[in-house]
């Protein structure tokens, strides 16, 4: 039973960054629906915080492993 701990994160991992992925993709088209035009800094902001999330997010899952 020592596998199903590494499959469950393993899982987890994959479900909750497809989960961030979309949520961070949606944002940005409800945003971009909205305005036509976008500033190139207001992309490389939404980029950079989702970029990150994603940071923080795999870093606390390797301090947890």
């Amino acid at each position: 039973m020592d596998w199903f701990p590494i499959v469950a994160v393993a899982f987890k991992f994959l479900v909750l960054g497809t989960g961030m992925f979309f949520a961070v993709k949606w944002h940005y088209d409800q945003g971009k629906k909205g305005k036509q035009l976008e500033k190139v800094e207001e992309k490389r902001a939404v980029l950079r915080a989702a970029g990150k999330v994603i940071v923080l997010f795999v870093v606390a899952l390797l301090i947890l492993l």
